[in-house]
């Protein structure tokens, strides 16, 4: 008959054997009271395990690409006063409507919104997603926008415009943040220079910098303004206004060739010769993965 009288103290036919620490795992005579291996007590509750260490979290390592982007800055002209004018509630109503409108035009042109700051929209064209004419979809954005801006003043009942700048560069695309939070972003010259551009450009007009000029179509209806002074910017810089596009701008009609004006003149000599030559002779065209995307 085996009879217990405690976890570690057992008898087997009256004889008392010896008592294992549960501290230590020290066998000890029967009978004792404290462990002679650590000098714990016999009859404590074995003691609770420690809590494994915890791991700090490891810091994801972020690397962004640089990419060629066309940035569009759009804002609401004069929201400071129409603000002012109107409730909290109806304010949030119009800036609501207005982000609903800008982000569907941009998202149907190709673009991606990159941030809500304020009333004014960042947008992206060629990051994450590259087109071959991501000026042209930029610049077709703005104008819709500008068209989309008097149905909503109809539905607002107020005058609503909006100023726009447009700009092409090279910039550091990737994701950004803290480890709590993270989003895809890019930076570079190009954006800050959109948002001169905006801040220049009065209600209803859009301005565009030199790289976005000169890979627009030749149809383009443009006002070149000059060089001109803006702030937080080393050098002036040309501007040009757009009044249209010319039939261009729908979204998805790429022109043959933007920015690569050198390409061009190299085919066209080739073409030249081809036409020369015999009937039966041909070139081949080759190029590294990628390297055809717009300039």
């Amino acid at each position: 008959m085996v009879t217990f009288h405690t976890i570690f103290d057992w008898k087997i036919g009256g004889a008392p054997l010896e008592r294992i620490c549960a501290a230590c795992g020290f066998a000890n005579e029967a009978g004792g009271e404290f462990c002679g291996g650590c000098g714990a007590a016999l009859n404590a509750p074995p003691p609770a395990a420690e809590p494994a260490p915890q791991r700090a979290p490891q810091r994801t390592q972020v690397t962004g690409e640089r990419r060629q982007v066309t940035i569009l800055f759009a804002d609401l002209a004069g929201f400071t006063k129409l603000s002012s004018e109107h409730d909290p509630e109806d304010t949030h109503r119009i800036l609501s409507r207005f982000f609903e409108t800008v982000d569907r035009i941009v998202d149907s042109f190709g673009g991606a919104i990159d941030k809500h700051m304020g009333d004014s929209v960042m947008a992206v064209f060629g990051a994450p997603i590259a087109h071959g004419n991501d000026p042209e979809r930029a610049v077709g954005a703005a104008l819709a926008i500008h068209d989309a801006m008097a149905s909503l003043s109809g539905e607002m009942k107020l005058a609503l415009q909006v100023h726009i700048g447009v700009a092409s560069g090279q910039v550091m695309a990737s994701g950004l943040g803290s480890r709590s939070h993270s989003e895809y972003t890019v930076l570079g010259d190009s954006v800050n220079l959109a948002a001169r551009l905006m801040a220049r450009a009065g209600g209803g007009e859009t301005l565009i910098s030199p790289a976005v000029q000169s890979a627009l179509p030749r149809g383009a209806e443009l006002e070149d303004l000059g060089e001109a002074e803006l702030r937080g910017l080393e050098r002036p810089v040309r501007l040009w206004r757009v009044l249209g596009l010319g039939g261009g701008g729908a979204a998805g009609d790429a022109p043959l060739f933007v920015g690569r004006r050198a390409e061009l003149r190299l085919f066209q000599g080739v073409s030249i010769r081809w036409r020369k030559a015999p009937p039966a002779r041909s070139f081949t065209c080759a190029a590294r993965a990628a390297s055809a995307k717009a300039g």
